[in-house]
């Protein structure tokens, strides 16, 4: 998600981005694009549950295909801006709180929104249910903060932190254990992606991504419906998780290395655009389909045949997202509204 904060809290994982002539931060076109992708099939998974009812829709694009790398794409490129030493010099509550208003206050706000949109009863449960993502960021993020403020090394850092998110079993909370290792990879990521020639980055993740697709993966194997419990581990706990942390690595690195060799093209410049209103894309989405599932429920419609599901979800998903756009871009105009909505 777009981790850019306001003034007086300069977000310190904002990173090693160079700056331009003026002095001022450039944005990484390629890791726009990959959020914008990234949040695309997110919406048109949410999209085909809502226009179809059901929590697992069979598609002729296939659900499972797309749950294998989205978040872990969102996680990797919040990793991939990173910037440990910055985080290091930042006071404790000042990085804290600048990651509570970047994350949680739209967060909440956005849940609020939903539950009086959808006449659903508001929970503590219900908002790290719904916006799972965003708490499991700002968990990781905390994370790293405390033991990144005591170790200086940074292997051993991370080595400790790995370590004490899947050990720990309150990390279970919003999937922290699945997608914290993203963020680690996100930010290694960072470090060799310039040094990988294309056809080298992209050829061995494919092939080992596909072949673990074809191969092993079924939907049974996801976060949702097979997470890690530490203290219920079993064989196929640890198999599925080491299967899902493959698959979402080797896809999401290709996409990476994809969106990175075309990074110039005009498609990818004008997609990249977006990519700053990410966070809004991904918590009004659900709203949107909350309510379109709560009406198509109620008048007892929806939509069967795979075919028609893939392409109404399709459209569906790009007349969101232009909606949402527009909207962001009005919000962005009242600082008490951008706070709430938007984090900024």
């Amino acid at each position: 998600m777009n981790t850019s904060h306001s003034n007086m809290k300069k977000n310190p994982t904002e990173t090693i981005t160079p700056t331009n002539s003026h002095g001022t931060k450039k944005r990484i076109a390629y890791l726009d694009f990959v959020k914008v992708f990234a949040m695309f099939i997110v919406t048109i998974g949410h999209c085909a549950q809502s226009l179809s009812c059901e929590l697992f829709p069979e598609k002729i694009i296939p659900n499972d295909f797309f749950v294998t790398i989205h978040m872990p794409l969102f996680m990797m490129a919040s990793g991939f801006v990173l910037n440990i030493e910055r985080i290091r010099e930042t006071p404790f509550m000042h990085y804290v709180m600048g990651k509570f208003y970047r994350l949680v206050i739209p967060m909440v706000t956005w849940y609020i929104i939903l539950c009086a949109t959808t006449l659903t009863t508001p929970c503590v449960s219900g908002v790290l249910n719904t916006y799972w993502y965003l708490a499991a960021l700002f968990a990781s993020l905390v994370i790293i903060k405390i033991f990144s403020s005591f170790i200086s090394n940074n292997i051993l850092f991370w080595a400790i932190s790995l370590l004490f998110v899947i050990a720990m079993p309150l990390t279970q909370i919003s999937f922290v254990n699945f997608m914290f290792p993203f963020l680690l990879y996100g930010y290694a990521l960072r470090r060799f992606i310039d040094k990988i020639n294309f056809s080298y980055g992209v050829l061995p993740t494919a092939l080992i991504f596909f072949g673990l697709y074809i191969g092993l993966w079924s939907i049974s194997h996801t976060i949702y419906l097979a997470p890690l419990r530490i203290l219920q581990i079993d064989g196929d706990m640890i198999y599925s998780f080491f299967l899902r942390l493959l698959i979402g690595i080797t896809g999401s690195t290709m996409i990476f290395f994809i969106a990175k060799h075309f990074d110039n093209t005009p498609f990818v410049q004008a997609i990249a655009k977006y990519g700053n209103y990410t966070l809004i894309f991904y918590t009004m989405t659900t709203v949107l389909n909350g309510i379109t599932l709560k009406i198509l429920s109620y008048v007892g419609i929806n939509i069967a045949h795979p075919l028609l599901l893939d392409v109404a979800s399709i459209i569906f998903t790009i007349f969101q997202m232009y909606i949402i756009y527009i909207f962001a871009k009005l919000v962005e105009r009242n600082k008490i509204a951008s706070r709430l909505l938007l984090g900024n």
